[in-house]
């Protein structure tokens, strides 16, 4: 299952699309996989899932509002305009 804030954003399946949150997808084999969702207006966000026979995966996730025109600072000292949502970290 895929619940995300804001709903009906686009769930996408290692790239295919699969429908908008909140989403079920039963159809799944146990595997490894990469789940994409987006939303317009906000930044798109992937995560990596392992679904496992007789369990049932839920991803839940908040995406970030794309903020425009905003400078930030390369670690060498240079800027740039690339949107960076506020309060958010990058994934590890």
């Amino acid at each position: 299952a895929v619940v995300s804030m804001p709903d009906q954003a686009v769930v996408k399946v290692n790239g295919e699309p699969k429908g908008f949150t909140p989403l079920t997808i039963d159809d799944l084999v146990p595997a490894d996989y990469q789940v994409t969702i987006n939303s317009s207006g906000y930044e798109e966000r992937s995560v990596s899932a392992h679904a496992v026979g007789g369990y049932k995966l839920i991803i839940n996730v908040q995406l970030a509002q794309k903020i425009e025109g905003i400078e930030q600072a390369t670690p060498s000292g240079e800027l740039t305009t690339t949107p960076t949502p506020t309060g958010v970290r990058p994934p590890s």
